[in-house]
C-alpha cells in the first residue's frame, strides 16, 4: 500500500463503521426495507452499537495507528 492509503487506514476503519450505522439508521427510518429484521427496531439498534464502536474506536485511535505503521514498516518497507 502507498504511503498515503497507509496514513488514513485507521480513519478509514472509522469511517466505514460510521458509514454502516447510518445506513442502518436510514434503513430504520424508511421502514426497513433494505437490511433483513426478525424484530422491531432492530435496524436502530444495529445503528448504535456501531455508533457505540465508533466511540470506542475513536478512543483507540492512536493505537490502531502505532498497529498499522508497526505493520507497514514491518512488511511493506
Amino acid at each position: 500500500i502507498t504511503q498515503v492509503e497507509k496514513d488514513h487506514l485507521a480513519l478509514g476503519a472509522i469511517l466505514m463503521t460510521l458509514e454502516c450505522g447510518m445506513r442502518f439508521l436510514t434503513d430504520y427510518l424508511q421502514g426497513d426495507t433494505y437490511f433483513k429484521t426478525s424484530r422491531p427496531g432492530q435496524n436502530l439498534d444495529r445503528c448504535r452499537t456501531q455508533l457505540s464502536l465508533v466511540r470506542q474506536m475513536e478512543e483507540a485511535y492512536p493505537e490502531m495507528e502505532r498497529i498499522v505503521n508497526h505493520y507497514y514498516n514491518q512488511y511493506c518497507c
